[in-house]
């Protein structure tokens, strides 16, 4: 089962932007939520109160090795560092975003797309 990304289709050109936007977004977001948790911790000596904690060290290291990768494999259909596809060196350098709930829109998104080719 394929969603299309990298397929021209000017009837689904609009969401596939949006859904980047979201993906992007949420690591964005992730990580700025993290680095806010720890500057937090930091400065109170204190960790996040459950529900809330900070990732590992070693799994956010993995995650950035899986972005690595996943960009890898896509940028030979130009899904990396443009307006459609991974802000690879955006999330990878850590610049400062907007940050909101983009997770549940994304995963929306997806869903979504993925009936939408089922159907």
């Amino acid at each position: 089962m394929t969603i299309g990304l990298v397929r021209d289709d000017e009837a689904t050109y609009n969401d596939k932007l949006k859904l980047w936007d979201d993906f992007n977004t949420c690591w964005l977001a992730t990580l700025q939520r993290q680095k806010e948790m720890s500057q937090t911790m930091i400065e109170t000596g204190q960790r996040p109160a459950p529900p809330q904690s900070l990732l590992e060290f070693d799994f956010m290291e993995g995650m950035g090795k899986d972005l690595v990768r996943l960009c890898d494999q896509m940028e030979k259909f130009g899904l990396v560092d443009y307006q459609m596809g991974v802000r690879e060196e955006e999330i990878i350098t850590r610049k400062p975003h907007k940050t909101k709930n983009t997770l549940e829109i994304f995963l929306h998104k997806l869903t979504s797309l993925r009936s939408d080719q089922v159907s």
